[in-house]
């Protein structure tokens, strides 16, 4: 394990918090710079055109930073999270996992349901790339700190 995924999991859960905040929020940079303008795609089962509400993880993430009880957020994640799943949205895999990451942080701290310590950290390296994976983690470490 390399020693920034170690100290991450010394914290307390506050202080994983924090750093999968961090985190999230670099992914959300990477969600913007590679999803822009209108994302259509044709959903399956019922064959309807649908649109992807872009600005989703970002209104997902502020409710996060402010602890907005947000269920209509939960219920917008469904169709494009079915749409995924079906492979009848296709994103660029650093936006995937940027989308993920923010929906399950946004799962975590406002839903109050259980997800592994690891899985946002690791979704939102992912989407930042393995080339500043370690850079990025051991930056939203320091705001733990």
């Amino acid at each position: 394990m390399h020693p920034a995924a170690q100290r991450y999991f010394e914290l307390s859960p506050q202080q994983q918090r924090q750093v999968q905040v961090a985190l999230c929020e670099q992914a959300l940079s990477i969600w913007d710079s590679l999803c822009s303008g209108e994302i259509r795609y044709e959903e399956s089962v019922a064959g309807t055109t649908q649109s992807l509400d872009l600005a989703l993880p970002r209104e997902a993430l502020l409710a996060v930073k402010t602890g907005a009880a947000a269920p209509e957020i939960e219920h917008r994640y469904l169709e494009p999270l079915a749409a995924l799943q079906d492979e009848d949205l296709a994103l660029d895999p650093k936006a995937e996992f940027a989308f993920y990451a923010i929906r399950n942080l946004f799962v975590s701290a406002v839903l109050n349901r259980e997800v592994d310590a690891w899985l946002i950290p690791n979704q939102a390296l992912s989407a930042i790339g393995e080339e500043h994976a370690i850079a990025a983690l051991e930056s939203a470490l320091e705001t733990a700190a």
